[in-house]
């Protein structure tokens, strides 16, 4: 039986609905047996992070965004993180929430097996 491989992409874990809603998917999708969730955000570690998921989910800051707001310069670095951690790991789903997240996960997912 194959293991389903998901990536959710969002830009933090910090404060919001989107947040929410990414850790409760995350947390329930990682208890099915057939699963391997993961969460890659572009903050960094010290970015406020308001849901912390259990150690079963890993989360992967590419510190792409370094200050408040996104610049292109932090949409470049994103999508490039992005890129490289996608090749390296191979998710099956890519699923990304937020316009911030919408646009570097759709490019780095482009020329990938990956569903988004």
């Amino acid at each position: 039986m194959h293991t389903l491989k998901i990536l959710f992409v969002i830009p933090t874990l910090g404060q919001g609905g989107a947040q929410k809603v990414l850790f409760n998917l995350a947390e329930d999708l990682s208890t099915i047996s057939a699963s391997q969730v993961s969460i890659v955000t572009f903050g960094t570690a010290d970015h406020a992070v308001l849901y912390e998921p259990s150690s079963h989910v890993p989360v992967v800051h590419l510190e792409a965004i370094v200050g408040i707001k996104a610049s292109w310069l932090s949409l470049l670095r994103s999508f490039m993180g992005l890129r490289k951690l996608i090749t390296n790991t191979r998710p099956d789903i890519v699923i990304s929430f937020q316009d911030i997240a919408n646009y570097p996960a759709l490019f780095a997912c482009l020329f990938h097996k990956s569903s988004l």
